[in-house]
């Protein structure tokens, strides 16, 4: 946020099958040690910039795996990660350069099978209302 007003920048592309590419637009990642070290690069884009490094602060937290079914059909399928992290770097807006010195926050990682795009044409029978609840 700067002088009231919040800007975002959005990016994206086509993967490719080239899993260890991890840029899209200025946006990039870099893995700098596998479950500790991250690097943020967004290069300058309408007057923003940014390097940030996120430090994991203990190892990451692999929360149980989630299997969600309706009959035979697996609807969700999923695993999350969370790790307490440090970052620090700058970002760089309209050429004015802002140190950040120490944020805390938390990393979270998921993966696996979940209910988006176009649904399954062929119905489960019996139908059942889709539920579940996240503690």
């Amino acid at each position: 946020m700067a002088n009231g007003q919040q800007r975002s920048v959005f990016a994206s592309r086509i993967l490719n099958l080239e899993r260890m590419d991890t840029h899209a637009g200025p946006i990039s990642v870099d893995v700098v040690e596998p479950l500790k070290t991250l690097r943020l690069r967004l290069g300058e884009i309408d007057g923003l910039s940014a390097e940030l490094v996120f430090e994991g602060r203990h190892h990451p937290i692999e929360e149980p795996r989630f299997t969600w079914r309706q009959g035979p059909r697996t609807v969700m399928d999923v695993t999350r990660m969370t790790q307490n992290i440090n970052a620090a770097g700058h970002v760089t807006v309209d050429g004015v350069r802002h140190a950040i010195p120490g944020w805390r926050g938390t990393r979270d990682r998921s993966w696996g099978v979940r209910p988006i795009g176009a649904t399954d044409p062929q119905p489960v029978v019996p139908m059942a209302l889709p539920q579940f609840f996240w503690l």
